[in-house]
């Protein structure tokens, strides 16, 4: 066993869910909160099952395309293409049909304000044969900063 057991996802971070990765997306201006029910839309295709990318990403694409036509001229057809685009990058960022993962397949266990991530293991009762342990002191990967006198 090694580090890699646990800390398997901190190169490659997945959303949690689709909601989550509109919001970042939405959040980074790479999807326009400009366009109406922009969120909505790209989380109910963002969940919607598909069996390869390149079926997604015809979806994606003609889902928002549709529904956005469906408004007439009163939606910026450049900020539309852009945030197909980035809800199209969402997908291919965080789901992978042929592995079956996406969403929420590994947990992230690299914090611990949402589960108990680190303490999962740091919590000094994961022994070695030699009896050694993983340390629970926050110390050990958070070094506290001394505050000027």
């Amino acid at each position: 066993m090694d580090c890699r057991d646990c800390h398997n996802r901190v190169g490659h971070p997945f959303a949690a869910s689709p909601e989550q990765g509109m919001d970042e997306a939405i959040a980074a201006k790479s999807v326009s909160g400009d366009l109406p029910f922009v969120r909505r839309e790209g989380v109910r295709l963002l969940k919607a099952s598909y069996s390869s990318e390149g079926e997604a990403m015809r979806a994606i694409e003609s889902g928002l395309r549709e529904f956005y036509a469906s408004h007439g001229g009163s939606v910026n057809p450049q900020a539309a293409a852009r945030s197909i685009a980035a809800v199209q990058g969402v997908y291919r960022r965080n789901v992978f049909p042929g592995m079956k993962v996406s969403f929420g397949s590994y947990p992230d266990l690299k914090g611990h304000t949402v589960a108990t991530g680190c303490f999962r293991c740091h919590d000094d009762s994961h022994a070695a044969a030699d009896g050694s342990v993983i340390s629970a002191d926050c110390d050990f990967c958070h070094k506290q900063l001394d505050a000027p006198e």
